[in-house]
């Protein structure tokens, strides 16, 4: 593998996984809204 593509492989590798905890983070904080919203 040519050390440009290793470079758009870690890119790609970071940017996913900062997708993926702004993701989860997300989900976590609506579905902390709906247990609030809740009533039980």
């Amino acid at each position: 593998m040519n050390s440009g593509r290793k470079k758009l492989v870690d890119e790609y590798g970071q940017f996913t996984r900062s997708f993926m905890r702004i993701l989860s983070e997300d989900i976590e904080a609506s579905a902390a809204k709906e247990a609030v919203a809740l009533p039980n």
